[in-house]
């Protein structure tokens, strides 16, 4: 059986748990509620300056993942959290980049082989959950941190190449191992030299990059965060690859955070990029604080506009912040018939390229090429159409009888 990066989803919109240990059930139920679908769990697992992170059982071995046991618990109890919601889960391991000092995952082959059989082990545990949907392997590798900034991508895609074939055929579902540049995920890394090209592991390949904007930082302007998504889609593009915004966010003590964080997901929603907004929990991101309370206004804006129950999509544009409702026919030129349906329901819309059914979990149930489209294998309930045109990307809701 082969592995495709198809099988993730360009419908996967969420958040992550980034910060450790400080997230309980309500998380999960909350996440499920807004109608999100994804969580990328941030699992740390590094060397620190000076001593190993405590998640690290330096005395155990590989049958453990040299993990330590009451870590271990806590990350079992989150992806049962997230799967007793059906939340599709992007389980990615922190390793401070692989390099925080003089030994690290590109010269010392203890460390790299013990971090290999660390996700060994994390993809033995819980390859029988089918709400795993990718295993991203490094979040931000930075080896500028000790090597300074000519450390080469290609050591990087070489990097990546050596673990997947070691991981390959551990996992039976076959899931996509997602990976990224160097320098923090930073798009001007994401390029041809990091391109993985062994045809064994080619396919099963996605491609993470960060839409992020800090304090202090500008890159804010709708241009600076265009030039980045435009970046990431002609990769994806001129490669025929898969792409995912794993980390997008503004810092909440940003001047215009609001409109800011409005155009990122514009941005990503326009180009039908798949993205989990960071961080749900903790930090100065956040949606919701370490002791619970909600942030104004980051809240709102997530459970309403974006994943709200007037079902809207935002589009894109610099100069407009207006939202469009999924079942709108008239803003969109599209209309899609008949709905509710038995079987058949029929796509018009001018520029038609393609469509993609999707179940609301974000399972991708089908991918078509014709307006006219089947539905009458599918389980009665409701699915999401994205209608791909040379107008834009549209979706809407479609009620199976």
């Amino acid at each position: 059986m082969s592995a495709n990066a198809q099988d993730f989803p360009s419908s996967l919109r969420g958040f992550n748990f980034g910060w450790w240990g400080v997230t309980d059930s309500s998380d999960a139920l909350e996440v499920k509620n807004m109608d999100a679908n994804t969580v990328r769990l941030v699992f740390r697992w590094y060397r620190a300056p000076g001593k190993w992170h405590d998640s690290y059982d330096e005395n155990g071995s590989a049958a453990d993942g040299y993990i330590t046991p009451s870590f271990l618990d806590v990350l079992d109890q989150e992806i049962q959290w997230l799967s007793d919601q059906n939340i599709n889960i992007v389980l990615a391991v922190e390793a401070a980049g692989g390099s925080i000092r003089e030994e690290n995952f590109w010269n010392d082959d203890e460390i790299r082989n013990r971090y290999k059989d660390m996700w060994k082990f994390l993809i033995q545990r819980y390859r029988s959950n089918a709400n795993i949907t990718a295993w991203e392997l490094l979040s931000e590798p930075h080896p500028h941190k000790f090597y300074g900034n000519d450390f080469p991508n290609w050591k990087i895609r070489h990097f990546y190449t050596e673990v997947i074939k070691y991981l390959l055929n551990t996992d039976s579902r076959y899931r996509p191992f997602v990976v990224g540049p160097q320098r923090y995920y930073r798009v001007a890394y994401l390029d041809e030299n990091l391109l993985i090209t062994d045809n064994n592991i080619k396919d099963r390949v996605v491609y993470a990059f960060n839409l992020l904007t800090h304090e202090g930082e500008n890159n804010g302007s709708y241009a600076d965060l265009k030039a980045v998504v435009d970046a990431a889609v002609k990769f994806r593009d001129d490669h025929q690859v898969k792409i995912f915004c794993d980390q997008v966010g503004c810092e909440l003590t940003v001047n215009n955070s609001e409109n800011i964080r409005r155009n990122m997901i514009n941005l990503l929603n326009k180009h039908n990029i798949p993205w989990t907004y960071w961080n749900w929990r903790g930090g100065v991101f956040n949606v919701r604080a370490v002791n619970g309370q909600f942030v104004e206004g980051v809240y709102d804006f997530f459970k309403n506009e974006v994943f709200g129950e007037d079902d809207i999509i935002l589009m894109a544009s610099a100069s407009s912040k207006a939202r469009v409702p999924l079942v709108s026919s008239e803003l969109s030129g599209i209309s899609v018939y008949p709905n509710p349906t038995k079987n058949i329901i029929r796509v018009e819309a001018e520029g038609f390229r393609n469509a993609q059914l999707f179940g609301m979990s974000g399972q991708q149930w089908g991918n078509y090429d014709q307006r006219e489209i089947d539905l009458s294998n599918l389980t009665p309930g409701t699915y999401l159409l994205t209608i791909n045109t040379s107008k834009g990307i549209f979706t809407q809701k479609v009620v199976k009888l």
